[in-house]
Protein backbone atom coordinates (compact mmCIF):
# COMPACT_ATOMS: atom_id res chain seq x y z
CA UNK A 1 0.00 0.00 0.00
CA UNK A 2 2.80 2.34 -0.67
CA UNK A 3 5.58 3.58 -2.78
CA UNK A 4 6.65 2.83 -6.30
CA UNK A 5 4.49 -0.17 -6.61
CA UNK A 6 6.12 -1.33 -9.82
CA UNK A 7 8.91 -3.78 -10.48
CA UNK A 8 11.32 -4.30 -7.62
CA UNK A 9 10.23 -1.23 -5.71
CA UNK A 10 6.71 -2.48 -5.19
CA UNK A 11 7.61 -5.89 -3.86
CA UNK A 12 10.44 -4.61 -1.69
CA UNK A 13 8.29 -1.91 -0.14
CA UNK A 14 5.50 -4.38 0.50
CA UNK A 15 7.93 -6.62 2.39
CA UNK A 16 9.05 -3.63 4.45
CA UNK A 17 5.49 -2.75 5.35
CA UNK A 18 4.63 -6.34 6.17
CA UNK A 19 7.56 -6.39 8.56
CA UNK A 20 6.28 -3.17 10.11
CA UNK A 21 2.83 -4.69 10.51
CA UNK A 22 1.23 -2.33 8.00
CA UNK A 23 0.12 -4.76 5.30
CA UNK A 24 -2.13 -7.76 5.75
CA UNK A 25 -0.09 -10.95 5.92
CA UNK A 26 -0.85 -13.23 2.99
CA UNK A 27 -2.96 -11.00 1.76
CA UNK A 28 13.73 7.34 -14.72
CA UNK A 29 25.18 12.22 -24.24
CA UNK A 30 26.90 13.82 -21.30
CA UNK A 31 25.13 15.49 -18.48
CA UNK A 32 24.86 19.24 -18.05
CA UNK A 33 27.30 20.83 -15.63
CA UNK A 34 25.82 21.93 -12.27
CA UNK A 35 25.34 25.67 -12.17
CA UNK A 36 27.53 26.23 -9.13
CA UNK A 37 30.89 24.54 -9.42
CA UNK A 38 32.01 21.48 -11.27
CA UNK A 39 30.90 18.00 -10.11
CA UNK A 40 32.72 17.13 -6.93
CA UNK A 41 33.35 20.75 -6.00
CA UNK A 42 33.06 21.62 -2.34
CA UNK A 43 30.39 24.22 -2.97
CA UNK A 44 26.79 23.03 -3.04
CA UNK A 45 25.15 22.64 -6.45
CA UNK A 46 22.62 25.30 -7.33
CA UNK A 47 18.96 24.81 -8.09
CA UNK A 48 19.52 27.09 -11.07
CA UNK A 49 20.28 23.79 -12.79
CA UNK A 50 16.60 22.98 -12.32
CA UNK A 51 14.37 22.21 -15.28
CA UNK A 52 13.14 25.24 -17.16
CA UNK A 53 9.58 24.06 -16.65
CA UNK A 54 9.95 24.00 -12.90
CA UNK A 55 9.74 27.77 -12.49
CA UNK A 56 6.24 28.02 -13.87
CA UNK A 57 5.05 24.55 -14.77
CA UNK A 58 1.50 23.76 -15.66
CA UNK A 59 -0.10 20.60 -14.34
CA UNK A 60 -0.96 17.93 -16.90
CA UNK A 61 -4.49 18.25 -18.18
CA UNK A 62 -6.86 15.52 -17.08
CA UNK A 63 -8.56 13.55 -19.81
CA UNK A 64 -12.16 14.67 -20.31
CA UNK A 65 -14.74 12.37 -18.83
CA UNK A 66 -17.93 11.32 -20.60
CA UNK A 67 -21.34 12.71 -19.73
CA UNK A 68 -23.02 10.94 -16.79
CA UNK A 69 -25.01 7.87 -17.71
CA UNK A 70 -25.84 4.67 -15.93
CA UNK A 71 -28.46 2.14 -14.90
CA UNK A 72 -31.76 3.17 -13.36
CA UNK A 73 -32.28 3.02 -9.63
CA UNK A 74 -34.57 0.05 -10.17
CA UNK A 75 -31.76 -1.80 -11.96
CA UNK A 76 -29.33 -0.96 -9.18
CA UNK A 77 -31.76 -2.14 -6.52
CA UNK A 78 -32.34 -5.37 -8.40
CA UNK A 79 -28.61 -6.02 -8.70
CA UNK A 80 -28.01 -5.40 -5.00
CA UNK A 81 -30.91 -7.57 -3.90
CA UNK A 82 -30.11 -10.54 -6.12
CA UNK A 83 -27.89 -13.18 -4.46
CA UNK A 84 -24.50 -12.56 -6.03
CA UNK A 85 -20.90 -13.52 -5.36
CA UNK A 86 -18.17 -11.13 -6.43
CA UNK A 87 -14.46 -11.93 -6.54
CA UNK A 88 -12.13 -9.15 -5.43
CA UNK A 89 -8.34 -9.32 -5.70
CA UNK A 90 -6.55 -6.82 -3.49
CA UNK A 91 -3.51 -6.46 -1.24
CA UNK A 92 -4.84 -3.28 0.38
CA UNK A 93 -5.26 -3.39 4.15
CA UNK A 94 -8.45 -1.33 4.07
CA UNK A 95 -10.16 -3.74 1.65
CA UNK A 96 -11.52 -6.11 4.29
CA UNK A 97 -13.26 -3.37 6.25
CA UNK A 98 -14.86 -2.15 3.02
CA UNK A 99 -16.04 -5.64 2.15
CA UNK A 100 -17.44 -6.32 5.60
CA UNK A 101 -19.37 -3.07 5.73
CA UNK A 102 -20.74 -3.43 2.19
CA UNK A 103 -21.94 -6.95 2.90
CA UNK A 104 -23.77 -5.71 6.00
CA UNK A 105 -25.55 -3.08 3.94
CA UNK A 106 -26.32 -5.51 1.13
CA UNK A 107 -26.79 -9.01 2.56
CA UNK A 108 -27.48 -10.53 -0.86
CA UNK A 109 -23.95 -9.68 -1.98
CA UNK A 110 -21.02 -11.87 -1.01
CA UNK A 111 -17.51 -10.62 -1.85
CA UNK A 112 -14.67 -13.12 -1.87
CA UNK A 113 -11.59 -11.06 -1.04
CA UNK A 114 -8.25 -12.63 -1.97
CA UNK A 115 -4.69 -11.35 -1.88
CA UNK A 116 -3.08 -13.10 -4.85
CA UNK A 117 0.10 -11.02 -4.71
CA UNK A 118 1.44 -7.50 -4.53
CA UNK A 119 1.76 -5.29 -7.60
CA UNK A 120 3.32 -7.12 -10.56
CA UNK A 121 2.63 -10.51 -9.01
CA UNK A 122 -1.08 -9.74 -8.97
CA UNK A 123 -1.06 -8.25 -12.45
CA UNK A 124 0.53 -11.37 -13.89
CA UNK A 125 -2.16 -13.53 -12.33
CA UNK A 126 -4.82 -11.27 -13.85
CA UNK A 127 -3.17 -11.63 -17.26
CA UNK A 128 -3.00 -15.39 -16.86
CA UNK A 129 -6.71 -15.56 -16.06
CA UNK A 130 -7.55 -13.30 -18.99
CA UNK A 131 -5.51 -15.48 -21.35
CA UNK A 132 -7.20 -18.62 -20.06
CA UNK A 133 -10.64 -17.04 -20.31
CA UNK A 134 -11.54 -18.31 -16.86
CA UNK A 135 -11.03 -17.28 -13.26
CA UNK A 136 -11.01 -13.56 -14.02
CA UNK A 137 -11.96 -11.62 -10.86
CA UNK A 138 -14.79 -9.11 -10.91
CA UNK A 139 -12.77 -6.39 -9.19
CA UNK A 140 -9.03 -5.72 -8.99
CA UNK A 141 -7.06 -3.27 -6.87
CA UNK A 142 -4.19 -1.78 -8.88
CA UNK A 143 -1.91 1.20 -9.25
CA UNK A 144 -3.11 4.02 -11.45
CA UNK A 145 0.09 3.73 -13.47
CA UNK A 146 -0.88 0.16 -14.38
CA UNK A 147 -4.43 0.91 -15.51
CA UNK A 148 -3.27 1.82 -19.06
CA UNK A 149 -1.70 -1.64 -19.44
CA UNK A 150 -5.10 -3.26 -19.03
CA UNK A 151 -6.74 -0.54 -21.11
CA UNK A 152 -4.40 -1.59 -23.92
CA UNK A 153 -5.91 -5.08 -23.90
CA UNK A 154 -9.46 -3.70 -23.51
CA UNK A 155 -9.87 -5.68 -20.30
CA UNK A 156 -11.48 -3.04 -18.09
CA UNK A 157 -15.07 -1.89 -17.90
CA UNK A 158 -15.71 1.78 -18.65
CA UNK A 159 -17.34 2.84 -15.39
CA UNK A 160 -18.73 5.91 -17.08
CA UNK A 161 -21.38 3.62 -18.53
CA UNK A 162 -22.51 2.97 -14.95
CA UNK A 163 -22.63 6.61 -13.90
CA UNK A 164 -19.12 7.09 -12.52
CA UNK A 165 -18.61 10.43 -14.26
CA UNK A 166 -21.08 12.03 -11.88
CA UNK A 167 -18.64 11.39 -9.02
CA UNK A 168 -15.77 13.44 -10.40
CA UNK A 169 -16.34 16.57 -8.32
CA UNK A 170 -16.06 14.57 -5.10
CA UNK A 171 -12.40 13.79 -5.72
CA UNK A 172 -9.14 15.66 -5.75
CA UNK A 173 -8.02 16.16 -9.38
CA UNK A 174 -4.93 13.94 -9.20
CA UNK A 175 -6.86 11.14 -7.53
CA UNK A 176 -9.70 11.22 -10.04
CA UNK A 177 -7.46 11.34 -13.10
CA UNK A 178 -5.52 8.30 -11.89
CA UNK A 179 -8.24 6.00 -13.23
CA UNK A 180 -9.20 8.01 -16.33
CA UNK A 181 -7.55 6.86 -19.54
CA UNK A 182 -8.43 8.29 -22.92
CA UNK A 183 -11.64 9.81 -21.57
CA UNK A 184 -12.84 6.53 -20.09
CA UNK A 185 -13.33 6.14 -16.35
CA UNK A 186 -11.60 2.80 -15.86
CA UNK A 187 -10.99 2.98 -12.12
CA UNK A 188 -12.26 4.70 -9.00
CA UNK A 189 -9.58 6.06 -6.65
CA UNK A 190 -8.91 4.40 -3.32
CA UNK A 191 -5.79 6.25 -2.19
CA UNK A 192 -3.58 9.03 -3.43
CA UNK A 193 0.20 9.00 -3.13
CA UNK A 194 1.35 12.57 -2.61
CA UNK A 195 4.96 13.02 -1.57
CA UNK A 196 6.50 15.19 1.13
CA UNK A 197 9.93 15.51 2.72
CA UNK A 198 10.68 13.67 5.95
CA UNK A 199 13.65 15.20 7.73
CA UNK A 200 15.72 14.47 10.82
CA UNK A 201 14.82 17.36 13.07
CA UNK A 202 17.56 16.44 15.52
CA UNK A 203 20.30 16.41 12.85
CA UNK A 204 19.11 19.71 11.42
CA UNK A 205 19.18 21.22 14.92
CA UNK A 206 22.67 19.81 15.51
CA UNK A 207 23.82 21.47 12.27
CA UNK A 208 22.32 24.79 13.34
CA UNK A 209 19.54 24.68 10.71
CA UNK A 210 16.29 25.89 12.25
CA UNK A 211 13.84 25.02 9.46
CA UNK A 212 13.71 22.41 6.69
CA UNK A 213 14.62 23.65 3.20
CA UNK A 214 11.80 25.40 1.36
CA UNK A 215 13.60 25.51 -2.00
CA UNK A 216 16.03 23.22 -3.80
CA UNK A 217 18.69 25.95 -3.51
CA UNK A 218 18.24 25.79 0.26
CA UNK A 219 18.30 21.99 0.08
CA UNK A 220 21.70 22.06 -1.64
CA UNK A 221 23.06 24.64 0.81
CA UNK A 222 21.79 22.64 3.78
CA UNK A 223 23.42 19.53 2.33
CA UNK A 224 26.87 21.05 2.74
CA UNK A 225 26.13 22.30 6.26
CA UNK A 226 24.76 18.92 7.35
CA UNK A 227 27.78 17.12 5.95
CA UNK A 228 30.24 19.53 7.56
CA UNK A 229 28.52 19.69 10.95
CA UNK A 230 27.10 16.17 11.39
CA UNK A 231 28.64 13.97 8.70
CA UNK A 232 25.19 13.07 7.43
CA UNK A 233 24.27 12.94 3.78
CA UNK A 234 21.12 14.84 3.00
CA UNK A 235 19.40 12.17 0.89
CA UNK A 236 19.74 8.97 -1.10
CA UNK A 237 19.36 8.57 -4.87
CA UNK A 238 17.82 5.11 -4.66
CA UNK A 239 19.20 3.15 -7.63
CA UNK A 240 16.72 0.29 -7.50
CA UNK A 241 13.47 2.23 -7.16
CA UNK A 242 12.21 4.64 -9.83
CA UNK A 243 9.33 5.93 -7.72
CA UNK A 244 11.37 8.80 -6.31
CA UNK A 245 12.59 9.75 -9.80
CA UNK A 246 9.01 9.92 -11.06
CA UNK A 247 8.13 12.18 -8.12
CA UNK A 248 11.07 14.50 -8.90
CA UNK A 249 9.89 14.71 -12.53
CA UNK A 250 6.31 15.33 -11.47
CA UNK A 251 7.15 18.20 -9.13
CA UNK A 252 9.44 19.76 -11.75
CA UNK A 253 6.60 19.84 -14.27
CA UNK A 254 8.23 17.27 -16.55
CA UNK A 255 5.77 15.00 -18.40
CA UNK A 256 7.84 12.30 -20.12
CA UNK A 257 5.04 10.00 -21.28
CA UNK A 258 1.89 10.07 -23.36
CA UNK A 259 -0.40 7.48 -24.89
CA UNK A 260 -4.06 7.33 -25.91
CA UNK A 261 -5.96 4.02 -25.93
CA UNK A 262 -6.39 2.68 -29.44
CA UNK A 263 -3.27 4.45 -30.65
CA UNK A 264 -0.05 2.70 -31.63
CA UNK A 265 1.94 5.88 -30.93
CA UNK A 266 3.60 6.68 -27.61
CA UNK A 267 5.67 9.60 -26.37
CA UNK A 268 8.82 8.80 -24.39
CA UNK A 269 11.04 11.72 -23.34
CA UNK A 270 13.15 10.41 -20.49
CA UNK A 271 16.29 12.22 -21.69
CA UNK A 272 14.74 15.56 -22.59
CA UNK A 273 16.69 18.77 -21.89
CA UNK A 274 14.63 19.34 -18.76
CA UNK A 275 15.40 15.84 -17.54
CA UNK A 276 19.10 16.45 -18.16
CA UNK A 277 18.90 19.66 -16.09
CA UNK A 278 17.08 17.86 -13.29
CA UNK A 279 19.70 15.11 -13.17
CA UNK A 280 22.51 17.69 -13.34
CA UNK A 281 21.28 19.05 -10.02
CA UNK A 282 21.44 15.61 -8.40
CA UNK A 283 24.73 14.80 -10.14
CA UNK A 284 26.34 17.71 -8.36
CA UNK A 285 25.01 16.58 -4.98
CA UNK A 286 26.20 13.02 -5.56
CA UNK A 287 29.63 14.11 -6.75
CA UNK A 288 30.02 16.42 -3.76
CA UNK A 289 29.33 13.49 -1.44
CA UNK A 290 26.09 14.93 -0.09
CA UNK A 291 23.75 12.33 -1.61
CA UNK A 292 24.29 8.59 -1.43
CA UNK A 293 23.15 5.81 -3.72
CA UNK A 294 22.30 2.90 -1.46
CA UNK A 295 19.80 0.38 -2.83
CA UNK A 296 16.46 0.93 -1.17
CA UNK A 297 14.37 -1.42 0.94
CA UNK A 298 17.26 -3.68 1.98
CA UNK A 299 19.18 -3.96 5.25
CA UNK A 300 21.98 -1.63 4.12
CA UNK A 301 19.39 1.05 3.41
CA UNK A 302 17.93 0.95 6.90
CA UNK A 303 21.43 0.80 8.38
CA UNK A 304 22.15 4.09 6.61
CA UNK A 305 19.15 5.59 8.35
CA UNK A 306 20.19 4.09 11.68
CA UNK A 307 23.75 5.40 11.36
CA UNK A 308 22.44 8.94 10.79
CA UNK A 309 23.73 8.91 7.21
CA UNK A 310 20.47 10.08 5.63
CA UNK A 311 18.93 13.32 6.90
CA UNK A 312 15.92 13.62 4.58
CA UNK A 313 13.66 11.19 2.79
CA UNK A 314 11.11 12.16 0.15
CA UNK A 315 8.28 9.67 0.50
CA UNK A 316 4.52 9.24 0.87
CA UNK A 317 2.32 9.15 3.93
CA UNK A 318 3.36 5.52 4.30
CA UNK A 319 6.86 6.76 5.15
CA UNK A 320 6.04 7.30 8.82
CA UNK A 321 5.14 3.67 9.63
CA UNK A 322 8.06 2.46 7.52
CA UNK A 323 10.49 4.65 9.44
CA UNK A 324 8.99 3.51 12.70
CA UNK A 325 9.18 -0.16 11.75
CA UNK A 326 12.52 -0.32 9.94
CA UNK A 327 14.74 2.26 11.64
CA UNK A 328 15.81 2.74 15.21
CA UNK A 329 15.27 6.48 15.32
CA UNK A 330 13.29 7.72 18.30
CA UNK A 331 9.80 9.12 18.30
CA UNK A 332 9.92 12.77 17.27
CA UNK A 333 13.35 12.54 15.64
CA UNK A 334 11.71 12.69 12.22
CA UNK A 335 9.27 15.38 11.11
CA UNK A 336 7.65 15.90 7.73
CA UNK A 337 7.56 19.12 5.70
CA UNK A 338 6.40 20.19 2.24
CA UNK A 339 8.70 19.37 -0.64
CA UNK A 340 11.32 21.96 -1.53
CA UNK A 341 10.31 24.08 -4.50
CA UNK A 342 12.27 25.12 -7.58
CA UNK A 343 11.10 28.70 -7.10
CA UNK A 344 10.59 30.46 -3.77
CA UNK A 345 6.92 30.52 -2.86
CA UNK A 346 6.05 27.80 -5.38
CA UNK A 347 3.35 25.26 -4.66
CA UNK A 348 4.13 22.36 -6.97
CA UNK A 349 3.20 18.97 -5.58
CA UNK A 350 4.34 15.51 -6.56
CA UNK A 351 2.94 12.00 -6.74
CA UNK A 352 5.00 8.90 -6.13
CA UNK A 353 3.92 6.95 -9.22
CA UNK A 354 0.30 7.98 -9.05
CA UNK A 355 -2.37 6.60 -6.76
CA UNK A 356 -4.26 3.36 -6.43
CA UNK A 357 -7.63 2.42 -7.87
CA UNK A 358 -10.21 -0.33 -7.94
CA UNK A 359 -11.27 -1.47 -11.40
CA UNK A 360 -14.06 -3.71 -12.69
CA UNK A 361 -12.97 -6.29 -15.22
CA UNK A 362 -14.96 -6.29 -18.44
CA UNK A 363 -15.41 -10.05 -18.01
CA UNK A 364 -17.48 -9.54 -14.84
CA UNK A 365 -20.95 -11.05 -15.03
CA UNK A 366 -22.15 -8.63 -12.34
CA UNK A 367 -20.94 -5.17 -13.35
CA UNK A 368 -23.63 -3.16 -11.56
CA UNK A 369 -23.05 -4.83 -8.19
CA UNK A 370 -19.29 -4.61 -8.67
CA UNK A 371 -19.46 -0.91 -9.49
CA UNK A 372 -21.72 -0.18 -6.52
CA UNK A 373 -19.06 -1.73 -4.28
CA UNK A 374 -16.39 0.46 -5.90
CA UNK A 375 -18.52 3.54 -5.40
CA UNK A 376 -19.14 2.63 -1.76
CA UNK A 377 -15.46 1.95 -1.12
CA UNK A 378 -14.29 5.22 -2.68
CA UNK A 379 -16.96 7.61 -1.44
CA UNK A 380 -18.80 6.26 1.61
CA UNK A 381 -18.64 8.64 4.59
CA UNK A 382 -19.02 5.80 7.10
CA UNK A 383 -15.34 5.02 7.25
CA UNK A 384 -13.69 7.49 4.86
CA UNK A 385 -11.86 9.38 7.60
CA UNK A 386 -10.98 6.15 9.42
CA UNK A 387 -9.52 4.70 6.23
CA UNK A 388 -7.08 7.58 5.92
CA UNK A 389 -6.15 7.81 9.60
CA UNK A 390 -5.79 4.07 10.23
CA UNK A 391 -4.48 2.50 7.04
CA UNK A 392 -1.88 4.87 5.68
CA UNK A 393 -3.46 6.30 2.56
CA UNK A 394 -3.61 9.87 1.41
CA UNK A 395 -7.25 10.91 1.01
CA UNK A 396 -8.84 11.03 -2.42
CA UNK A 397 -11.99 12.89 -1.35
CA UNK A 398 -12.09 16.68 -1.05
CA UNK A 399 -14.38 16.34 1.95
CA UNK A 400 -11.85 14.30 3.92
CA UNK A 401 -9.01 16.75 3.30
CA UNK A 402 -11.23 19.47 4.79
CA UNK A 403 -12.44 17.32 7.70
CA UNK A 404 -10.85 18.26 11.06
CA UNK A 405 -11.19 14.62 12.15
CA UNK A 406 -8.54 13.75 9.57
CA UNK A 407 -6.69 17.04 9.28
CA UNK A 408 -5.81 17.30 12.97
CA UNK A 409 -5.10 13.66 13.70
CA UNK A 410 -1.65 13.62 15.25
CA UNK A 411 1.00 11.22 13.97
CA UNK A 412 2.33 9.72 17.21
CA UNK A 413 5.70 8.67 15.74
CA UNK A 414 6.42 12.02 14.14
CA UNK A 415 4.88 13.75 17.17
CA UNK A 416 3.33 16.19 14.73
CA UNK A 417 0.02 17.06 13.08
CA UNK A 418 1.44 15.68 9.85
CA UNK A 419 -1.87 15.70 7.97
CA UNK A 420 -1.67 19.48 7.76
CA UNK A 421 1.41 18.95 5.58
CA UNK A 422 -0.27 16.20 3.57
CA UNK A 423 -3.30 18.41 2.98
CA UNK A 424 -1.01 21.08 1.55
CA UNK A 425 0.77 18.58 -0.68
CA UNK A 426 -2.48 17.01 -1.90
CA UNK A 427 -3.87 20.43 -2.76
CA UNK A 428 -0.72 21.23 -4.77
CA UNK A 429 -0.81 18.15 -7.00
CA UNK A 430 -2.43 18.54 -10.40
CA UNK A 431 -4.00 15.78 -12.52
CA UNK A 432 -1.97 12.63 -12.95
CA UNK A 433 0.32 11.85 -15.83
CA UNK A 434 -0.69 9.95 -18.93
CA UNK A 435 1.17 6.76 -18.11
CA UNK A 436 2.40 4.35 -20.77
CA UNK A 437 0.72 0.96 -21.20
CA UNK A 438 3.95 -0.80 -20.24
CA UNK A 439 5.06 1.04 -17.11
CA UNK A 440 6.22 -2.16 -15.45
CA UNK A 441 8.98 -2.38 -18.07
CA UNK A 442 9.78 1.33 -17.84
CA UNK A 443 10.24 1.05 -14.10
CA UNK A 444 12.22 -2.19 -14.14
CA UNK A 445 14.55 -0.89 -16.87
CA UNK A 446 15.43 2.10 -14.68
CA UNK A 447 17.49 -0.21 -12.46
CA UNK A 448 19.94 -1.15 -15.24
CA UNK A 449 20.20 2.34 -16.75
CA UNK A 450 19.79 5.52 -14.72
CA UNK A 451 19.75 3.55 -11.49
CA UNK A 452 23.03 1.86 -12.40
CA UNK A 453 24.62 5.21 -13.18
CA UNK A 454 23.60 6.43 -9.72
CA UNK A 455 24.85 3.25 -8.04
CA UNK A 456 28.18 3.44 -9.87
CA UNK A 457 28.42 7.22 -9.34
CA UNK A 458 28.88 7.78 -13.06
CA UNK A 459 27.21 10.14 -15.53
CA UNK A 460 23.47 10.45 -14.81
CA UNK A 461 22.94 12.08 -18.21
CA UNK A 462 24.33 8.97 -19.88
CA UNK A 463 22.07 6.93 -17.62
CA UNK A 464 19.07 8.88 -18.89
CA UNK A 465 20.14 8.20 -22.48
CA UNK A 466 20.37 4.50 -21.72
CA UNK A 467 16.97 4.50 -20.05
CA UNK A 468 15.43 6.31 -23.00
CA UNK A 469 16.94 3.86 -25.48
CA UNK A 470 15.83 0.83 -23.51
CA UNK A 471 12.23 2.03 -23.33
CA UNK A 472 12.13 3.11 -26.98
CA UNK A 473 13.48 -0.26 -28.10
CA UNK A 474 10.95 -2.10 -25.98
CA UNK A 475 8.08 0.05 -27.25
CA UNK A 476 9.07 -0.60 -30.85
CA UNK A 477 9.30 -4.32 -30.18
CA UNK A 478 5.71 -4.15 -28.93
CA UNK A 479 4.59 -2.53 -32.17
CA UNK A 480 4.50 1.12 -31.10
CA UNK A 481 5.93 4.10 -32.92
CA UNK A 482 7.75 6.46 -30.58
CA UNK A 483 8.10 10.23 -30.38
Amino acid sequence: MNGTWQGRGMAARAVALLAAGILVAGCASSTATPAAGTPGASTAPSASAAPATAAASEAPTASPTPAPTGPSQAEIDAALNTPTTLTYWSWDLSAKASVDEFEKLHPAIKINLTNVGVGPAEYQKVRTALAAGTGVPDIVFMEGSTVPAFALTNSLLDLGSLGASSLQDLFLPAAWSSGVVGGQVLGLPVGSNATASYYRKDLFTQAGISTPPATWDEFAADAKILKDKTGAGIADFTPNDAGLIYAWMYEAGITPFDWTPGSTHVTVQLNSPDMKKLMAYWQGLIDAGYVGSTAGWVDAYWQAFNSNSIATWQAGVWGSPVLQGDTKTATGAWNVAPWPQWTAGGQAGALWQGGVDDVVMKASANPIAAYEFLKFRSTSPQFAVEKYTKWGWDPVLKSVVADPAWLYTKDPYLDQNANVVWAQELSSVGPSWHWLPFMEYVTSSYVDTLGKAAADKTDLGAGLDAWQQAVVTYAQQQGFTVN
